[in-house]
């Protein structure tokens, strides 16, 4: 036997010793059971109004994105923080913001508040980009795009970003 398997043979005993309680003459037993507490806070609704759309326009071969884009947290009493981004592909493929390729077609890489795709996938995050959103504030989204098509691709959705938000604990400071 080796002291894993002795250990665990000891455990075993004295649990059962401690189940068994203490007997008396009288044929009675008492047995001693902890009571272990278990915390559970309540599930914090998030009220968020989210973007609808992350437009990117070609106009006469230069990148134009909107500037009125946000995350508006809607909530008096929860803080939001913006656990994670990603920017995947749909019609064009997702690439690398900071060495994007002039030459070729189909690709979109994305920046978005200071954070840039590496190609599809989560973003790294910084706290300066994606602060936490005070109940009642907003973060403002800015985003730029590269890509270089020169044909008609009106409409498509041409990438998915996903944001995923979580409630945090409001901060007691100054209470």
């Amino acid at each position: 036997m080796n002291w894993k398997q002795k250990m665990a043979g000891l455990m075993a005993a004295l649990l059962v010793l401690g189940v068994a309680g203490v007997a008396s003459a009288s044929g009675e037993q008492t047995t001693t059971i902890p009571v272990t507490l278990t915390v559970v806070h309540s599930v914090q609704n998030l009220d968020v109004t989210m973007p609808a759309a992350m437009p990117v326009s070609l106009l006469d071969g230069k990148v134009l994105t909107a500037n009125n884009v946000e995350i508006v947290n809607n909530s008096s009493h929860v803080d939001v923080e913006v656990a994670s981004v990603r920017v995947e592909n749909a019609a064009y493929h997702v690439g690398d913001y900071d060495s994007f390729p002039e030459t070729e077609t189909g690709l979109i890489a994305m920046k978005i508040n200071g954070c840039s795709t590496h190609g599809s996938g989560a973003l790294t995050l910084t706290e300066a980009g994606f602060p936490i959103i005070h109940a009642g504030k907003a973060l403002p989204i800015e985003y730029r795009a590269r890509l270089n098509d020169t044909h008609d691709v009106s409409g498509q959705e041409v990438a998915r970003v996903i944001f995923t938000l979580r409630a945090v604990p409001v901060s007691q400071e100054g209470v």
